[in-house]
Formats: structure tokens, sequence, C-alpha cells
């Protein structure tokens, strides 16, 4: 019998970000999926064969979760069996070892595609936590990383903000995603850590609140966020689009009627940028929208604005069921 994991508390880790990278193949030509009476058209690549899984294993914690409630409206469609998991189960019930034992049947991670919904928690910013509870907890999420690791394919790994695996804070992603994503535009910004002068619409934002805009500053330029949480930012021009993304499929739910093909054609190319390289398989973007390039405001794991849209569930079965033949390829490679 293999280890169990002892139970985990859901907030900040102190091992750092680690992101795989993966060179870059060839993209398939994509085909737009039009949904009869609405402007919104899904890109979705054509599908390949470089994986195919005996077993699809959903670790979940909130059934409301749009990605967890989409897999379980389409699993008869998914093309594999689909065995859901919630956290409780996995802390208390599941063998781990070479291969797990979930239910009596014995997974073998090199047969299995993984998609890690595990709680993200309503803030990414780390709590108060005593030397012995952050040892604890930092012990338990590297040894869920590296279980979730040995898995062919795996839509998301622990990192440093979340056991389902994000990009961090705000600040976090405006420092570390033009590298991860070369040519991407980020807000110009300072914070305590990063000074720096800025011209502009000034605002300042809770670095942890990745779907807040935060306030202008006043004259003084003083603000209410406190320093420690605070990231201040030149306010792109534009208003914000979302582009929701699994692997390297994509549509975007609120698309301005003024969008261009060119700005359109703009983001997708971020997005498949991403999707390139990013280890975050299930992402959506919130990006400014000008006259200009897009300019990236945020990536999160969770569809906040997407995940209520009818076509989310359709971008997930299709998204995934493409992904994991496809990921999973590159990451055997």
């Amino acid at each position: 019998m293999g280890p169990a994991l002892t139970r985990p508390c859901f907030c900040d880790a102190c091992f750092g970000d680690m992101h795989v990278r993966h060179s870059a193949r060839g993209y398939d030509r994509a085909r737009d999926i039009q949904n009869p009476g609405r402007a919104t058209r899904m890109t979705v690549p054509t599908p390949s064969a470089d994986f195919e899984p005996e077993l699809v294993l959903l670790l979940c914690s909130d059934p409301a979760d749009a990605v967890t409630r989409a897999l379980m409206q389409k699993r008869a469609s998914l093309g594999w069996p689909l065995i859901a998991l919630s956290a409780q189960q996995l802390i208390d019930g599941i063998e781990l070892g070479t291969r797990w034992v979930v239910d009596g049947r014995r997974v073998d991670p090199d047969r299995t595609a993984l998609i890690n919904r595990l709680p993200l928690g309503d803030r990414l910013e780390p709590g108060p936590a005593t030397p012995d509870a952050t040892v604890v907890r930092q012990a338990v999420w590297c040894r869920l990383r590296d279980e979730l690791g040995r898995f062919r394919y795996v839509s998301s790994l622990p990192t440093a903000t979340s056991i389902m695996g994000c990009y961090g804070s705000l600040l976090d992603q405006w420092q570390d995603l033009p590298r991860l994503v070369p040519g991407l535009r980020v807000p110009e910004h300072s914070a305590a850590s990063v000074p720096r002068a800025l011209q502009g619409r000034v605002f300042a934002v809770n670095r942890w609140t990745p779907y807040s805009l935060g306030k202008p500053l006043d004259a003084t330029g003083q603000s209410e966020v406190p320093a420690t949480q605070r990231v201040d930012y030149v306010m792109p021009e534009g208003g914000m689009v979302h582009l929701a993304q699994v692997g390297d499929a994509m549509f975007f739910p609120n698309a301005p009627p003024t969008m261009s093909a060119s700005q359109r054609q703009a983001m997708i190319d971020i997005a498949r940028a991403f999707a390139a390289v990013s280890a975050i398989r299930v992402l959506e973007h919130a990006l400014f929208l000008g006259d200009g390039p897009p300019v990236l405001y945020s990536s999160f794991p969770v569809p906040v604005m997407s995940g209520g849209h009818p076509l989310y569930a359709q971008l997930v079965e299709q998204g995934l069921t493409n992904d994991i033949r496809k990921w999973a390829g590159r990451r055997a490679a």
C-alpha cells in the first residue's frame, strides 16, 4: 500500500513557481465553429492522436466550477472513461505509489490524463501561518506536485500560490509572463519591490485581486491598499476583452462589435503562444483592447467571465480532448 497524503491547508506554499517549457510545434489549421445567433466563434485546432489515455481522472472540489461541470455533463461524449475524485477523497482514500489505487482500480499515470481542479481559494494572498504549518503545507504541496507530475497529461500542477496552479499575483504576472511569452505587452507598473515613475492614468490595485481594476490614485498618490499588497499601473487604453482558452482551443465570450479581424488575430496569437509553453492548460485571459496591440491584464485558471457562456462546455470538451492528445505527446517527446 502506498503512502497517503496528509490533510493540507489550501493556501500558500513556499516553493517557487516552476513553468514547464516545451518547444512550439507547428499549429494545425484552425477551424471556426459559429454559434447560431451569436457573434462568438470558437477556434478549435484540427485534432491529432499522439496519445490516447485509458482513463481521465478529474480532481475537483467545487461542483459549480465551470470546468468540472462541463466534464461531468459531457463525460459520455468525451471518448474516454472519466473518474471524478473530490479533494476529500484524494486525501482520505487514495493509495499513492507507482500506480494509484482508486476504488480498487489501479491507475497507471503513464496511461492516464489528469485534470486538476483542486481548490484555488477565494484569495491568492498568503495568510498568516506558523513556521510549523508552513513547513507541513510546503511538504504536502511538493509531494502532490511530484505525484501529479508523473501523469502523462496534467492540466496544471500546484504552484507557489495555488494548489490548482496559477501565475500568481498581478505583479507576478506582469513581471514573469513577458519572459514566458516573448513580446507580450502588460501594463506599465510600479510596486515597492520594483519602484518606477508612472505617467498617465495611474491606478492602484491589490495585487492579489486579478479581476479588480483598482481605483485611480488621488493627487497625493495615496491609496487605501496596504503597501505590501499594492501595485500601481498605468491604465491601458480601450476596453476589457476576455479570451477563454483550453489548450489551443479558445473563444471570446464578450467580443466587442468593434473588434477588427487583426485585433482578434493578435489576441489569438497571444493565446497560441501560451498554448505552446504554458504548463497551465485551462486559462481565461483579460486583455485591454484599444487602437494598438492588446495589453494583457491577467491570466487566471478559473473562467470567471466565460464559465457561464453557452459555448464553454463545448470548449472544455473539444479543447481538452485535443489537448490531451497533443500536449501529452509533447511531454513524452
